[in-house]
């Protein structure tokens, strides 16, 4: 089966139509849209027509939701059509709005904190009394669903049903969905028109005003990008500037810090004989001092430069680049008790020394922090979150208190003393300026003396290996 992005969210208060024209859009949809209730632990009603349930199980299945727990817990249920639209054996409005209260209400009653409804639509080809009231009932719905605790979608066949019954479905859902997207529907019309005396009339109303509206939205829009570019363009010489006001500070801050340490390491190796020890330990500390300054300069303006640095992605071999990083911090591990595990890694489309630079970072301070532990552990893996591809670094280190998780990645944060472990405090904003860059997301989770882990991901489907 083709690959497709997950639905966008869908949430209580939504009614959404979705006109599909192949099994293959309509299975992906079907599965996304149950999903993401099941996992929101919403109660998630099934109304069967045309199938059994045993098909609509496998058919699940066949996208990757194995509903079967669910089924025997009872937060997911099928019920037929004759139990839904057809009680009495005709259709009924009025009856079938009050069903779908009824079964929210006891929905809430169970626990559950919504109820997402899904019903097949081919019984309408059915000779059954009632069903020419079909869309009577879907714009009445606009009426039931916003404010409630209920969402559904309802599926129509495009290859089944003629184009008048299809406008009147899109002109009776507040959202549209194709393939897999979700769309505010401009066509929509509330139930006071679209059933009104004068539909007609109401329509070309509500077009004419949404040309209007639509008109403004674009102007806006226009006056929006002026100003970005403009801005944009303000941005861009700000940028220059501060570039030629890093280069120049460092330069006139290393040029003192150079005479510094020269003096202060003439006086240690030409006159230490002259010297008490306490002088000579002072001596020290200033060209310990002046390293750790030379070494937030170089940090800072390594930090300016990813900024600008353009991006060359391509395709990366995610195992083999963290294997060169692991070999280069091979001094980092000499003589320590350290249980390394490396899962193999999907290869990925990134710009590699970057992506060096994060994993460097990582993995230095991972190795950094365990350094009171007998016997540490790093573990270097990834795993598959909604549809994406999570990369972490785990250890059993001594960890941080969340509290102060929002300092994390700011440039001279700190949460562990100088004194303890070594640092200029700009390595992890250097890992979410790159992965930000990149597009992607970074975050950690840790617990005091239990260990952290961060995690990053990567925009984009992986390269091929």
């Amino acid at each position: 089966m083709t690959d497709r992005p997950p639905l966008p969210e869908l949430l209580p208060g939504h009614h959404a139509c979705c006109l599909y024209e192949d099994p293959e859009e309509h299975s992906a949809l079907l599965g996304s849209f149950l999903r993401q209730g099941l996992e929101r632990g919403e109660k998630v009603v099934y109304v069967l027509a045309d199938h059994d349930p045993g098909a609509v199980v496998q058919q699940l299945g066949s996208v990757g939701l194995h509903v079967e727990p669910f089924l025997g817990s009872g937060q997911f249920a099928f019920i037929n059509v004759e139990q839904a639209y057809l009680q009495d054996g005709r259709f009924d409005p009025d009856r079938m709005i009050g069903l779908l209260r009824a079964e929210t209400d006891r929905a809430l009653g169970q626990g559950y904190p919504a109820m997402r409804f899904k019903g097949e639509t081919s019984w309408l080809h059915r000779d059954v009394a009632g069903a020419g009231r079909m869309i009577e009932y879907e714009s009445r719905l606009s009426e039931f669903f916003p404010g409630s605790k209920c969402v559904a979608i309802c599926p129509y066949d495009r290859r089944r049903f003629q184009p008048a019954m299809l406008l009147d479905v899109l002109t009776t859902h507040p959202q549209a969905v194709f393939g897999t997207t979700v769309y505010d529907n401009f066509y929509f019309m509330p139930a006071s028109d679209f059933l009104g005396p004068d539909r007609l009339g109401a329509t070309l109303k509500h077009w004419v005003a949404n040309l209007h509206s639509r008109h403004e939205t674009e102007r806006h829009i226009v006056h929006l990008n002026q100003s970005l570019t403009a801005r944009t363009a303000e941005l861009e010489q700000a940028n220059k500037e501060l570039e030629a006001f890093a280069y120049s500070v460092s330069h006139d801050l290393r040029t003192p810090l150079r005479a510094i340490d020269g003096f202060s390491r003439i006086l240690i190796q030409e006159h230490s004989s002259l010297l008490p020890e306490q002088p000579l330990h002072y001596l020290q500390l200033v060209r310990d001092n002046v390293e750790q300054m030379n070494a937030l300069i170089g940090d800072l303006l390594r930090f300016s430069r990813i900024s600008r640095q353009p991006l060359s992605r391509g395709p990366v071999d995610l195992t083999e680049l963290v294997q060169h990083c692991l070999e280069e911090l091979k001094a980092d591990r000499e003589g320590r008790n350290i249980e390394l595990v490396l899962a193999p890694l999907p290869p990925c489309e990134a710009d590699a020394p970057l992506l060096k630079q994060v994993w460097l970072n990582l993995l230095s301070n991972a190795f950094k922090y365990t350094r009171k532990r007998d016997r540490a552990r790093v573990e270097i893996g990834c795993a598959t979150r909604d549809g994406e591809t999570v990369y972490f670094i785990k250890d059993n280190g001594v960890g941080f208190d969340m509290q102060y998780a929002g300092k994390l990645f700011g440039v001279f944060q700190r949460l562990h003393a100088q004194e303890e472990y070594e640092g200029t405090g700009i390595g992890l904003a250097l890992v979410q300026r790159i992965i930000h860059r990149h597009g992607g997301r970074v975050w950690a989770d840790a617990q005091l003396d239990q260990g952290a882990t961060f995690y990053f991901t990567l925009p984009g489907r992986p390269a091929h290996a």
